[in-house]
């Protein structure tokens, strides 16, 4: 995996976490390709690309998402860190850090380290909702696809969460 330029990463945009890909791999992956396209620069970190089953780096390439590899001050930095953090999440947190970056994740330990530190950061279902408000993306598809990813975690997305989402593309 090639490292972008620190010049590309530069720019504002959106970095993914592994569960975030996950859920969009296993319900629409043409949601990131769309994401991509309208809401800015979408990045992922090799390691974490690495974490992904199923989705590989041509994957991610033809979704118009770019792999950026930590360089290795990141990765020294991730590495001495501590708390409940995998590895791999602290190397998007650094990367987001270093790069003004926001984090998609709905890991709680990873948002919690984003929080502390003013990293700014986004729920997975909440690309939806930016792409339903730009107008690129239809109300009934985002409603679609987080019924599928919330059949697939039904202890993690409970009813609540999908109203709170239903009612955000209400709105």
């Amino acid at each position: 995996m090639a490292p972008l330029v620190d010049d590309t990463l530069r720019a504002e945009g959106l970095l993914l976490d592994a569960n975030v890909l996950i859920e969009y791999r296993d319900s629409d992956p043409g949601i990131l390709a769309l994401a991509a396209e309208h809401l800015g620069p979408v990045t992922v970190v090799g390691a974490v690309l690495a974490e992904v089953k199923r989705l590989g780096e041509c994957d991610i390439t033809r979704l118009g998402i770019k792999v950026v590899d930590a360089t290795p001050d990141q990765e020294a930095r991730a590495k001495v860190m501590r708390g409940s953090t995998s590895l791999e999440d602290r190397l998007c947190f650094v990367v987001c850090f270093d790069y003004s970056r926001t984090c998609v994740t709905n890991d709680k330990g990873l948002r919690r380290l984003c929080a502390r530190h003013e990293v700014r950061t986004k729920f997975g279902l909440h690309l939806m909702s930016d792409l339903v408000a730009a107008g690129v993306l239809p109300p009934s598809r985002a409603r679609r696809v987080a019924r599928t990813i919330q059949a697939a975690s039904p202890d993690y997305y409970e009813e609540d969460i999908l109203q709170q989402f239903d009612d955000l593309l209400s709105h």
